[in-house]
């Protein structure tokens, strides 16, 4: 349920991860209390992850998704499957809500453990599941 309405008995999809795969299962965008069309915020939408990634900040993507109350609402009896990232519900057509970003900095520790280790001739490799333009924002502050 959704809305503060307990009469309403529709599912709310909520999607959040990656920002460039959540935006790419949108259609829409929420500006300003209204769902528009998402194709001309393609530019605004990439010039604010690009400024919160190369600040180094983690960013995920959210969106949302009214299902069908008659197929996937309470009383319908579906069952939700997500198995092996496979979906029986639909995952497209998505309203973008935003960007959420969070600044994780490196540990006060690591420049000097990765000094060391280059100093002693061993290849310093990092590995991460951040987008690569904040790993290597990350990868400057260190």
């Amino acid at each position: 349920n959704h809305d503060n309405n307990e009469e309403k008995e529709d599912s709310l999809l909520l999607m959040k991860g990656a920002p460039e795969i959540v935006f790419n299962n949108c259609s829409k965008i929420l500006l300003n209390g209204e769902v528009v069309d998402i194709d001309e915020h393609r530019d605004a939408y990439d010039n604010a992850r690009q400024a919160l990634c190369f600040g180094g900040e983690r960013v995920i993507g959210c969106a949302y998704r009214t299902l069908d109350v008659e197929k996937f609402g309470k009383g319908s009896g579906f069952e939700f499957e997500t198995e092996g990232g496979e979906f029986n519900f639909p995952t497209n057509d998505l309203v973008f809500v935003g960007l959420v970003s969070l600044i994780d900095p490196p540990r006060p520790a690591v420049p000097g453990a990765v000094r060391n280790c280059q100093s002693a001739g061993i290849k310093v490799v990092m590995v991460t599941g951040d987008h690569p333009d904040t790993a290597e924002a990350i990868a400057k502050q260190v």
